[in-house]
């Protein structure tokens, strides 16, 4: 695999040119509370074209680890690296700034200077754009400093939470109370790829068709800049129920087509973040499907069509 480039940003000159612009106040707050001094070292960025979807399944299941909750960054190890996805927009990070706290926006406000990576690529005149014409243009970024972590889940004095729109509407108080500064911050690896959006009725063979194809590449150049830059570490994918929250996804196929993107891309391992436990028989289910689906590309996208699968609505976040 060759990416369309590939760039390496100092995270030292990415802080002096290039702040990020976060506008919204508690957003604001969570940065002065948690930015430290920059860290030495370098985050490398490629933009990948997309890739051929293999014409037989391997047969060869990566392992599969269901996590309650959501992402917690885990570290590289000797024989481990982690790739966390960001739940991309089609522009990469473009709404970053703005009142909602949905996945992308709060893996950036976690890791700030990945606000500052889209800031320094479109000053080079480089696109940004995770999908295009070609088809998905997936991005990956290795060793982004994480500086802090926000609680967004129901509790003591704020019982809807902080997830979404509510943040923006949030108390000072309550930001603050469920903000953790990272000292000395954690490095992630981020693997950004759109999800489809807004469908309506049953998925047709072209959207799951799609859907495969974006989280292959996704998944396969997360192997290949693990091989590179780790030769015989194992590769995690960290992912969830990615493209089934404000974009409506039908959480059994998502969880499903990226099971089968794993295994065509030879993933070593998958690292589910289900949320709730009480999401863990969908996940259990799609893994179900998963073994009963045809070895041939083009026949297990029609076994899946032939379930019918619909559309969900989006949940307003």
């Amino acid at each position: 695999m060759t990416p369309i480039y590939r760039k390496s940003f100092d995270r030292l000159d990415l802080a002096d040119r290039f702040p990020a612009r976060f506008t919204n106040p508690n957003k604001k707050v969570f940065l002065e509370m948690v930015e430290g001094a920059p860290i030495p070292g370098t985050i490398e960025v490629a933009r990948w074209a997309p890739v051929l979807l293999p014409t037989e399944r391997s047969g060869r299941q990566p392992e599969l680890v269901a996590k309650v909750g959501y992402f917690t960054y885990d570290p590289d190890t000797k024989s481990k690296m982690h790739w966390h996805l960001n739940f991309a927009n089609f522009d990469l990070f473009s709404a970053y700034a703005g009142a909602l706290l949905a996945q992308d926006e709060m893996q950036v406000l976690e890791h700030p200077d990945l606000a500052r990576v889209r800031h320094a690529l479109l000053a080079e005149g480089l696109s940004t754009l995770v999908t295009d014409r070609a088809g998905p243009t997936p991005f990956t970024l290795t060793a982004v400093p994480r500086r802090g972590a926000i609680e967004t889940a129901p509790g003591p004095g704020r019982p809807g939470g902080l997830y979404g729109n509510r943040f923006a509407s949030a108390p000072v108080d309550q930001v603050l109370a469920a903000t953790t500064i990272i000292d000395p911050p954690t490095l992630s690896n981020i693997v950004a790829m759109e999800a489809p959006a807004y469908g309506r009725g049953e998925y047709t063979s072209d959207e799951i068709t799609g859907i495969l194809t974006t989280a292959v590449t996704g998944f396969g150049v997360a192997m290949a800049e693990t091989e590179r830059l780790s030769p015989g570490s194992r590769t995690v994918i960290h992912t969830g129920w990615w493209g089934c929250g404000a974009y409506g996804g039908n959480q059994e196929l998502m969880a499903l087509l990226q099971l089968l993107a794993a295994e065509l891309a030879a993933v070593d391992e998958v690292a589910f973040h289900i949320g709730s436990v009480s999401s863990e028989p969908i996940l259990q289910r799609a893994r179900e499907v998963e073994t009963t689906l045809p070895d041939a590309t083009d026949e297990l996208v029609a076994a899946i069509g032939d379930r019918r699968y619909r559309w969900g609505v989006s949940d307003g976040n």
